[in-house]
């Protein structure tokens, strides 16, 4: 009886996150499942594999940062939904699994829409009482988000050595590399009411990507983030200098800028 009833939430469970990226649940035979789609023809898929853990809104699990800008429908479909995401206040910032979707705007092109998101929920979602925290500190996940979000970055896709811009609380911060390197970040008229970046330098060169890599930051260095009280949608607007992401092939997965 309870293997039933586990299959049967898992099942009413998959058909929730599948909705939320506008697919309906697998008709699966031993060799495959057929997922039916309004928008594209039918797709094909390995058999469906064990379910480990589920946690978290279905929309939450729509932004995964591997080809879903594609799959959406492009960058104004995902802008979309990320942005119905928050408006009907759908998103979870007290649970790990989403800890990376206020940073995805900047893989569609509008970092400054990172930058609200993130300085807002700095702000409103974390405080210095017992209660301060949105949710499950859970081996120390929500701090580390705070921490890094603070300095101005975050590491969406950690296996990548990638860190996304988002919008920093410190007038200046500095971070030992270790072997005596460090990386400075500061800003300048920063504010409360201030959340966007207008520009960015590295080393006094401008600097026009809305990310950076470890390999960047190894030999230490300064960033210098401009910000102001309104956005600047032309930073990190351009395919090329937004996050690196995972597209979708015909065979397989590749990594490359979205376009």
């Amino acid at each position: 009886m309870r293997i039933r009833q586990y299959a049967s939430t898992m099942k009413s469970v998959i058909r929730q996150i599948l909705f939320g990226i506008g697919l309906s649940l697998p008709v699966c035979t031993p060799a495959f499942c057929q997922i039916p789609s309004t928008n594209q023809p039918t797709t094909t898929l390995p058999p469906v594999a064990d379910v480990a853990d589920l946690s978290g809104p279905r929309f939450g699990f729509t932004f995964l940062p591997e080809g879903l800008i594609q799959t959406l429908g492009g960058n104004a479909a995902f802008i979309e939904k990320l942005d119905g995401l928050f408006s009907q206040h759908l998103y979870d910032p007290g649970n790990e699994p989403g800890h990376h979707v206020a940073y995805l705007y900047s893989y569609a092109g509008e970092s400054y829409k990172t930058q609200a998101r993130v300085r807002s929920l700095l702000e409103s979602m974390y405080h210095n009482a017992p209660d301060g925290l949105a949710g499950n500190e859970d081996c120390g996940q929500m701090s580390a988000w705070y921490i890094l979000s603070a300095l101005g970055f975050y590491p969406v896709d950690p296996v990548s050595g990638n860190y996304v811009f988002g919008s920093p609380l410190f007038d200046s911060a500095s971070i030992e590399l270790g072997r005596g390197k460090q990386l400075e970040i500061e800003t300048v008229g920063n504010g409360p009411d201030k959340p966007y970046i207008q520009d960015v330098t590295w080393n006094g060169k401008p600097y026009a990507k809305s990310w950076f890599s470890h390999s960047d930051i190894a030999q230490g260095g300064k960033f210098i983030l401009k910000m102001g009280d309104k956005p600047n949608a032309a930073f990190g607007a351009q395919p090329s200098v937004r996050p690196t992401s995972m597209t979708l092939s015909s065979n397989s997965a590749s990594r490359s800028v979205p376009g």
